[in-house]
């Protein structure tokens, strides 16, 4: 079975509908209208070492979580 690297997402798109999965620690998932969905963005992520690292995401995901 295939286990999604962290920072992997994936979108699909009817009319103007879009539903994206993203990888974080856990699997995050949106439906939105409102937004780009071949845009990305980046965000501040804790490793398991106490380190930051950046990670892409869909911006309807930031947008989401903020």
């Amino acid at each position: 079975m295939y286990t999604p690297t962290r920072g992997e997402s994936v979108t699909v798109q009817s009319d103007n509908v879009c539903a994206t999965a993203w990888m974080d620690t856990k699997v995050a998932m949106a439906m939105y209208t409102a937004c780009d969905p071949t845009e990305s963005s980046s965000v501040m992520r804790r490793k398991k070492d106490g380190t930051r690292a950046s990670i892409t995401c869909p911006v309807a995901i930031k947008i989401y979580t903020v």
